[in-house]
């Protein structure tokens, strides 16, 4: 969600007799919005863009992240991801393969990690 231009997450309450409580007052059974920081967001773009067939637009990771793309990613870094053919990189973009896809959520995790 975003509020006054700032992303923010939203989470509902889990137990229904409370969630259909905050319902009936506010109209709605979300916790208060919590601030996303950059590194949040970064986090949440990897998570979600690399299921991507298009990947994620390095100029996205380089908004998000306020920081040149290889400073957020070091080719070093990255070389054994590439060395497994887990994900592929070109001058616009970073995706997952076809093998990195069946790996994602441990690609995603080790990914976030190194951020």
């Amino acid at each position: 969600v975003t509020l006054g231009g700032i992303k923010h997450s939203t989470t509902t309450h889990r137990a229904p007799k409370i969630y259909l409580e905050k319902i009936a007052t506010n109209g709605h059974g979300l916790h208060a919005p919590k601030k996303l920081s950059e590194n949040d967001m970064l986090q949440e773009m990897l998570m979600m863009g690399l299921r991507l067939t298009a990947g994620i637009p390095k100029s996205r990771i380089e908004h998000y992240a306020a920081r040149k793309f290889n400073d957020v990613f070091a080719a070093a870094m990255l070389q054994p991801f590439l060395d497994e053919k887990l994900i592929w990189i070109n001058k616009n973009a970073i995706g997952a393969t076809p093998q990195g896809a069946m790996k994602l959520n441990a690609l995603t995790k080790s990914l976030i990690t190194k951020i």
